[in-house]
């Protein structure tokens, strides 16, 4: 449910039992970094899990 979320929002993540993690590009420019920190948040916020 969560991943469906975050792929909703763009980002895509990796689940690895109860944890999730993201491998963001090396090189990212703030609006990427924006994007990934906006879709944890909300997505704990929210409760999308």
């Amino acid at each position: 449910k969560i991943q469906a979320y975050f792929v909703e929002q763009g980002v895509w993540i990796r689940p690895f039992g109860k944890l999730i993690y993201l491998m963001p590009p090396y090189i990212s420019d703030d609006t990427s970094i924006k994007t990934l920190c906006d879709a944890i948040y909300n997505a704990i916020n929210n409760k999308h899990y």
